[in-house]
């Protein structure tokens, strides 16, 4: 372990902490933006690939093109701990979500899509958002 892999890991860490702030505010703005092919299918294609690449992140796959040392270094106990408290909050947000729209669609005139669409950025984009604010706050600490 070099002192470079060191820099590295912590330069990893923060870039993507930056990039899940960056990508959670993206998310909701393209989902909840009115586009005209909205209602298209290659928007809802791309939304849901969308969807999982970000899930894909939150799980903590990724990093390949990185050094392994600086990669498991970037990947410690804490990393592990704030990605399962932010996965955590983002299931209980989606519930929560998910409850108020069954009762708001009693009122409002929306579809099975849309509320999926709600609740699913909810929830991710609430998971990116705890999982970099836990990682910036860690690394203001350090």
């Amino acid at each position: 372990m070099s002192q470079s892999d060191v820099a590295r890991a912590e330069w990893m860490s923060r870039r993507r902490a930056n990039l899940f702030f960056a990508s959670a505010f993206l998310f909701i703005a393209i989902s909840w933006a009115d586009f005209p092919m909205r209602g298209s299918i290659d928007f809802t294609i791309i939304w849901v690939a969308w969807a999982a690449l970000l899930l894909l992140n939150l799980t903590g796959v990724g990093g390949w093109l990185c050094p392994p040392i600086a990669r498991a270094m970037a990947e410690d106990e804490s990393t592990r701990a704030h990605r399962a408290r932010a996965l955590s909050i983002g299931f209980f947000v989606g519930m929560g979500v998910a409850l108020v729209m069954s009762i708001l669609v009693r009122f409002v005139d929306v579809n099975a899509r849309e509320v999926a669409m709600i609740v699913v950025t909810a929830g991710i984009s609430s998971a990116l958002i705890s999982f970099a604010a836990q990682e910036r706050l860690a690394m203001r600490d350090a």
